[in-house]
């Protein structure tokens, strides 16, 4: 019996590899769900395309801001589908869906990888550093819109090493279907490739800053809504929200930041032979303060960034071997406690039972054609789960008036004034007030601030429920 000759035997292993590690992004992707003290879908987001998959054809919502018409998005749909044709619910199907696609992702990635001429070795290494990453942790464990156009990246990408430019171009127009905002940041990427040979490649960075510079300008009068400018002010808070170990709700680790710095210390030997590289960061991470959720499309370069960080530190020259060996031992398990730890935070993310139970009450004891108030991060659990609408929600892409509504919900939690919040709730017609406790102690310190004095002392509000950790006050009108 013949040998394999030694390439089979190599490709075989790195089969093996491959398999390996598409089981520990199942396991990461998986686990947030798996741990949870309930079976309900992390965050919001998903109950509002959970809802929307029941009716893919309607045009008008009724509960997103008290009524609204739908702009495309073609994840709903897909949802409808996918249920469908497997037979699954849509609540199993919301959650399928985001998990299929990341193994589909770390697949796509690595042949990329390979593909750069990445050694087998290295290519694993840039995959497990990606798959412990919080960021991609939380993109494929909920259900969101971003994890289609992640994947049309990611096939574009490869299409064009591939050469294939006119197919390339198509999966990135098809990222336009999900929201205007993963589309532009798709195309940004996609013309930033096509000019890294060109004599114009020196202008690819000062143009970017003037892109960025433009953005902001003119961020108040898109017509996106407010996912470009709704941001909390303050380099505290946005740094917060970057780095997931400071509280960020997908942010990078502060681990993982270190090595990528150590990685574009790596890159800069070569010097101007990187220029896309550092084009692309610099790119991705402007559009990341316009919207934080472009770290999902950044993830996979900074992954790579954050091995080559790892192999530049073997190949520094410590005056201490143990040092040295101590150092990277720290650092790299820092890179995957932090994936882990991120588990063990995003299992405990809102709805649980107790709103739930909440909602379920609050359903039961309203009409149907009540209008809610709340904070507009409460608005899709307010409409997917008690059925009812809302002033506002986190939908903000061609919302009706959603700078208005920003404003007026601002004003209105701060004011103890009754006849500016009474006219302010007149304005949107709401009938019911609407909070739980963790969003009464993010908006206020005490219990007396703002809308919570009115709420207490007069007459116009009655508490008609207060339990499983939900507060809903009926407006009383004379």
């Amino acid at each position: 019996m013949k040998e394999k000759p030694p390439y089979t035997k190599l490709k075989n292993v790195e089969i093996l590899l491959v398999f390996l590690l598409l089981v520990f992004a199942s396991l990461m992707i998986a686990l947030p769900n798996f741990l949870r003290e309930s079976n309900l879908l992390i965050g919001g987001e998903a109950y509002h395309y959970m809802r929307l998959a029941e009716t893919p054809l309607n045009i008008h919502d009724n509960l997103s801001y008290a009524g609204r018409t739908i702009i495309f998005n073609l994840y709903p749909s897909i949802i409808y589908l996918f249920s469908h044709v497997f037979g699954f619910t849509y609540f199993l199907s919301s959650k399928m869906l985001p998990f299929v696609l990341g193994l589909v992702s770390v697949l796509l990635f690595y042949i990329i990888l390979r593909k750069l001429k990445l050694r087998v070795r290295d290519s694993l290494i840039v995959g497990l550093i990606l798959i412990f990453s919080p960021t991609f942790i939380y993109l494929f464990s909920t259900s969101n819109l971003y994890v289609f156009p992640v994947v049309f990246g990611l096939i574009a990408f490869l299409l064009l090493l591939y050469d294939k430019k006119i197919l390339s171009l198509i999966f990135i127009l098809l990222s336009f279907f999900f929201s205007i905002v993963p589309g532009i940041a798709l195309l940004l990427l996609y013309l930033l490739y096509l000019f890294r040979e060109s004599k114009t490649r020196w202008f690819i960075i000062p143009i970017i800053i003037l892109v960025s510079i433009v953005l902001y300008l003119i961020k108040g009068i898109f017509p996106f809504g407010l996912e470009f400018f709704i941001q909390q002010e303050g380099i505290r808070y946005s740094m917060q929200n970057f780095v997931s170990d400071l509280g960020g709700k997908f942010g990078l680790g502060i681990f993982a930041i270190i090595l990528s710095v150590l990685g574009m210390i790596r890159l800069w030997r070569e010097k101007y032979n990187n220029l896309i590289v550092y084009s692309a960061v610099f790119l991705l991470l402007i559009l990341s303060f316009f919207e934080i959720r472009t770290l999902f499309y950044f993830i996979f370069m900074f992954s790579f960034l954050v091995a080559s960080g790892i192999f530049y530190l073997f190949e520094l020259n410590f005056e201490s071997k143990f040092i040295k060996q101590f150092s990277i031992f720290v650092l790299i398990m820092g890179l995957f406690f932090s994936g882990l730890s991120y588990v063990n935070e995003i299992r405990t993310y809102l709805p649980n039972e107790g709103m739930l139970k909440g909602l379920d009450d609050f359903e039961s004891l309203s009409d149907p054609e009540v209008i809610v108030f709340s904070h507009y991060s409460r608005g899709f659990w307010i409409s997917g789960l008690a059925n009812r609408a809302v002033v506002m929600d986190a939908d903000f892409i061609f919302a009706p008036d959603s700078k208005e509504r920003y404003k007026d919900s601002e004003t209105l939690f701060n004011t103890r004034d009754l006849n500016a919040a009474m006219k302010l709730l007149d304005k949107y017609n709401v009938d019911y007030i609407l909070f739980d406790q963790a969003i009464k102690e993010t908006l206020w310190e005490g219990d007396e601030e703002g809308l919570l004095f009115l709420l207490k002392y007069s007459e116009r509000f009655k508490k008609v429920y207060n339990d499983n950790g939900l507060e809903v006050w009926k407006v009383i009108r004379e």
